[in-house]
């Protein structure tokens, strides 16, 4: 059985200035399960590193997990050597953790050990540099000491050359980050040195306080002149047939389970009858109104009324290039659609391909939806772009069956 190396050992037990053990103490498996009790052990992990790489036992994520932990911990003896013994891990490669290891040491404000890894000789071949980006979710050294709310750090990175207009593979920038953390000085800090709270860069900060359902973000950064009818598309998306941007108010339906942002947003005119917040029927519909099978959440039929009251476009299509009606008739959802038609929804309305939601609901093979459809005044003779009828659509004998038994004339 492989060896459980102790998350708090690696965490915690890395200070530099701690006692080294005797060299007689051996190193096996029993006595390093003993050393999760110890706060500072850094010479006895080293060591320990050490003699199982040598037997070709460290694996991977053992000393990924080590070497991070030495980073955060500051400890250039144990990162050094840890270094040391890459070569004999498999597929261990300092150069792809640069980005995590300046990543780890700024977010807890080890700042004498990131020059140290910026100037010191031996690590001038991997390349350390501050504005490495670990391609996830995480960041760059500079986002991360801005949302620990590292201030010293965070001026420290930007007199070092830390980029603050970097815009991340996540679509992050300092200023995004500033938000996330809710330190206004770091906010307005930013905005001095020239970052802009409407850029076409990376995602709006305003959508960050959105997600977050911090209302008094939300004023706070219209004050300083954000956007409220922003539009942005995740560059990620932006390659799918029929995406779409999104607005405040897509971000808010997708988070916001109370309904208050959403009232928020609507109260200061971020409403669905203007053309950059029309998808968010359809936002709604894909992410809140679910189905018509059980009990709707409280409030969901509440916040649903209460986009509709402003007469939106119900063409208009989410993120995904589908509308709310078309999810209505794809889901099932009689209850929703019931109520669309309630506030003056077009049954026969088609998308951009001409296509209706007769022969959506033809398509799914859902015979009740295509019964209520036809019974609302659904036209079964009409044709799309490719002159295709509902019937074309038929999924199954079943709906081609009760297609064909439906008058035309």
């Amino acid at each position: 059985m492989r060896k459980v190396l102790p998350l708090l050992l690696l965490l915690s037990a890395c200070d530099a200035h701690s006692p080294m053990m005797p060299a007689s103490d051996a190193i096996d498996k029993s006595s390093f399960q003993q050393l999760q009790n110890i706060s500072s052990a850094p010479e006895s992990v080293a060591r320990y590193a050490e003699s199982e790489s040598s037997q070709g036992k460290l694996e991977l994520w053992e000393w990924q997990r080590l070497i991070g932990g030495a980073a955060e911990a500051g400890n250039q003896m144990l990162f050094t050597r840890l270094a040391a013994v890459a070569p004999q891990v498999q597929n261990a490669d300092l150069k792809n953790l640069r980005a995590d290891i300046l990543f780890r040491a700024a977010g807890v404000g080890q700042t004498q050990f990131l020059e140290w890894l910026l100037t010191d000789p031996q690590w001038q071949n991997i390349g350390f540099n501050l504005n490495q980006d670990t391609g996830t979710y995480q960041g760059s050294a500079l986002t991360q000491a801005i949302k620990a709310r590292k201030t010293e750090t965070v001026n420290w990175l930007l007199a070092k050359g830390a980029d603050p207009k970097q815009v991340l593979k996540n679509n992050e920038t300092a200023l995004t980050a500033a938000v996330e953390s809710g330190e206004r000085s770091l906010i307005d800090k930013f905005l001095a040195l020239g970052l802009s709270l409407n850029s076409d860069q990376g995602m709006p900060p305003l959508f960050i306080a959105v997600r977050n359902n911090d209302k008094a973000m939300v004023q706070y950064l219209l004050d300083k002149g954000a956007n409220l009818h922003a539009t942005w598309i995740d560059p990620s998306e932006a390659q799918i047939i029929g995406a779409k941007p999104i607005s405040v108010l897509n971000v808010a339906i997708r988070n916001d389970s109370d309904n208050q942002m959403l009232k928020f947003l609507l109260d200061k005119g971020a409403t669905p009858d203007r053309p950059e917040h029309a998808s968010a029927v359809a936002s709604f519909i894909e992410n809140r109104y679910y189905s018509d099978l059980g009990e709707l959440e409280p409030g969901v039929q509440q916040a649903f009324d209460l986009l509709l009251k402003y007469k939106p476009n119900l063409r208009a299509a989410n993120n995904y290039g589908e509308t709310a009606l078309g999810l209505a008739v794809k889901r099932g959802q009689v209850k929703s659609l019931t109520v669309m038609i309630a506030a003056g929804a077009d049954l026969n309305l088609s998308d951009d391909d001409g296509k209706t939601l007769l022969m959506y609901a033809a398509e799914s093979g859902s015979l009740v939806m295509a019964q209520f459809l036809l019974y609302r005044g659904a036209d079964i003779k009409a044709k799309d772009l490719r002159g295709q009828r509902a019937l074309d659509y038929a999924s199954d004998a079943s709906m081609r069956n009760y297609l064909s038994s439906i008058p035309t004339r």
